[in-house]
């Protein structure tokens, strides 16, 4: 077992131990699928896929509010890499209440890549 190995087994074994923190929501990874549009409405809507994962959210501390890219509201989420399926995108949503929708304006990885960290903003 090499090092990232033993990072991403110490990253789950601490998302296991929090036991309840982490909350259920929904990923909704934006497709490659053309989007729709319905003329009577004028909207536009994305094609998504969706998984259930499970998540620590908190209010932004990591980053100082700067009230344009990172906003008084905004969220930090975090979520073992090997709990996430697809490769995160730019404007991914988390729907959390299974309707209250977030949408991903920034995330990274560290550098064993066990980890991933999100920006998260209601829309």
């Amino acid at each position: 077992m090499g090092l990232q190995d033993a990072l991403k087994k110490a990253a789950q074994a601490a998302f296991d131990a929090v036991g309840d923190i982490p909350e259920s929501v929904t990923y909704r990874s934006k497709t490659n699928a053309s989007s729709s549009y319905d003329p009577t409405t004028g909207t536009v809507t994305d094609a998504y896929t969706d998984y259930s994962v499970s998540m620590i959210i908190g209010p932004s501390q990591s980053r100082q509010n700067d009230g344009r890219a990172i906003l008084e509201m905004d969220c930090d989420a975090m979520i073992a890499v090997d709990d996430l399926t697809p490769t995160p995108k730019l404007h991914d949503q988390i729907l959390r209440n299974t309707s209250e929708a977030w949408d991903i304006v920034w995330f990274k990885t560290d550098a064993a890549q066990a980890l991933w960290t999100f920006q998260i903003r209601k829309l």
